[in-house]
């Protein structure tokens, strides 16, 4: 990386970055670093002369570590990652209208990318039924702000030879420099489970988004150990996820150590290339789970013991709580998952609408389920992606999202399936393990919408549509 390329790219982005930290830490409004900020990008853009690449990948860097800061009362952003994603919409939106021959055209011929087409389409629809059509206008809005960098940008970037390596160094480094504040943070408490809900801010909204990105990143960290032959960079990467072990430990994230079992086992599954009949025996399995505790009522043992569901401050009661069902995290998610399950029965088929929750779901909860957390003053939803989706998209939507699912576990297997270069092999097998972690993470969590796991499923989705592209043009070459 040269001179150059320092002055007109890391410093600036740099300085910015290091205005919206100081912002967070002093709990400033951010109005305050607008016109600096604005200033900066102005010198920015007339040195790149808009090369988005550059953005994008200031972008990626950020993503571990962005923030989130609430705007009004009804939107939030993460900074300064989500106005960096307008601006390579924008940007992008405005160089296919000027020259349309720039749109990747293999996007229309990728499965996955026709899905996702009907999934926003179906996003789009859903205005006309939404109970709360400005709040899933906003939704529809930060979806295609998404989608547009980190899907249909993507390919761009894959064509650059060194994607991988700056990818995983960007991805790494910012991990680490989030994973040492926050363990020196947590030594300061004595590494207490209590401390939790002190050491992550700004750059994480909990212990949750935490270890989640964690694993991702490690995943990746890993990856790299198996393509390179350097011995240096091996012994770096195993010092490192050392390191990234020992913090994933004490975020005390169960919902993370169980998503990185997930994402061993799922290895094995892609080579033994068992996702077909996985995924039957799934569906099976929670079809029967289903039938079963709604009949005769059954559901109600879950009941908790409003005196007794409480939040633990040592990990150890934590978990006996969990096992116990007496936790109240788990506890609340049972009260809102019925609540989702009577929205379902209300609007089967359409749903009530992106990004609208919160604002009905007080109506159809039952009393009896009732915890010392539910008043939701954080105005969180309902703790599983799955059931999210299918309360406000309707059935309708949510054989879409599973449809697009299905299909890029099916894809990922045959792209490991007939791979015969190793990077590209193992980067399939990374991108399958990340992306079932992710799924693992959201059955009891709603993080597709955040911005640190959020990004990397759509990173994986991209992936996926661009392996579509490759494997066709070998497929084409040699028949040729």
């Amino acid at each position: 990386m040269n001179i150059q390329i320092l002055k007109n790219w890391i410093l600036p982005f740099s300085a910015i970055l290091a205005l919206f930290f100081i912002a967070f830490l002093l709990r400033s409004p951010f109005y305050v670093f607008l016109v600096p900020a604005a200033f900066i990008l102005y010198i920015l853009f007339k040195n790149l002369s808009l090369d988005a690449r550059h953005i994008w990948w200031f972008m990626w860097l950020c993503l571990p570590m962005s923030g989130e800061w609430q705007v009004t009362t009804s939107l939030g952003l993460d900074m300064p990652m989500e106005p960096l994603l307008i601006i390579l919409t924008g940007v992008g939106i405005l160089s296919w209208l000027y020259r349309p021959s720039l749109f990747p055209n293999h996007f229309m011929q990728s499965v996955v990318g026709t899905l996702l087409l009907i999934h926003v389409a179906w996003l789009g629809l859903q205005l006309l039924f939404s109970s709360t059509p400005l709040l899933s206008l906003k939704y529809l809005l930060a979806k295609i702000w998404y989608i547009f960098p980190f899907v249909l940008m993507l390919p761009v970037w894959l064509e650059d030879n060194s994607f991988w390596k700056k990818l995983v160094v960007f991805s790494v480094a910012a991990m680490l420099l989030g994973v040492i504040q926050t363990l020196i943070r947590h030594a300061a408490y004595g590494f207490e489970f209590d401390a939790l809900e002190n050491i992550f801010h700004p750059f994480y909204r909990n212990h949750v988004t935490y270890s989640a990105i964690l694993i991702v990143v490690m995943a990746i960290l890993f990856a790299n150990y198996w393509m390179t032959d350097n011995k240096k960079v091996r012994k770096i990467s195993l010092g490192i996820g050392l390191l990234f072990l020992i913090a994933l430990y004490f975020s005390f994230s169960r919902g993370a150590w169980l998503a990185g079992l997930l994402g061993m086992a799922s290895i094995f599954i892609f080579l033994k290339r068992w996702w077909v009949q996985v995924m039957v025996l799934t569906a099976i399995a929670l079809a029967s789970i289903s039938i079963w505790i709604t009949q005769d009522q059954r559901w109600h043992f879950l009941r908790p013991a409003y005196d007794q569901t409480i939040y633990h401050t040592d990990f150890d009661a934590h978990m006996q709580a969990t096992f116990a069902l007496k936790d109240v995290s788990n506890a609340e998610r049972i009260h809102r998952w019925i609540a989702g399950a009577r929205m379902i029965t209300e609007r089967p088929m359409v749903g009530f609408g992106p990004n609208s929750f919160y604002e009905n779901y007080r109506y159809y909860t039952n009393p009896l389920f009732r915890t010392w957390v539910s008043d939701n003053p954080e105005k969180s939803t309902v703790h599983n992606y799955y059931l999210l989706v299918a309360v406000e998209q309707g059935i309708i939507g949510w054989l879409i999202w599973m449809a697009m699912i299905v299909t890029v576990l099916l894809r990922l297997q045959f792209f490991i399936q007939h791979e015969k270069d190793k990077m590209y092999r193992v980067i399939w097998l990374t991108t399958g393990a990340v992306f079932v972690m992710i799924l693992a993470l959201n059955l009891i969590n709603d993080l597709i919408e955040t911005d640190k796991v959020g990004g990397v499923f759509w990173v994986c989705i991209g992936l996926v549509i661009w392996g579509e592209k490759r494997i066709r043009a070998f497929q084409n070459a040699a028949s040729n």
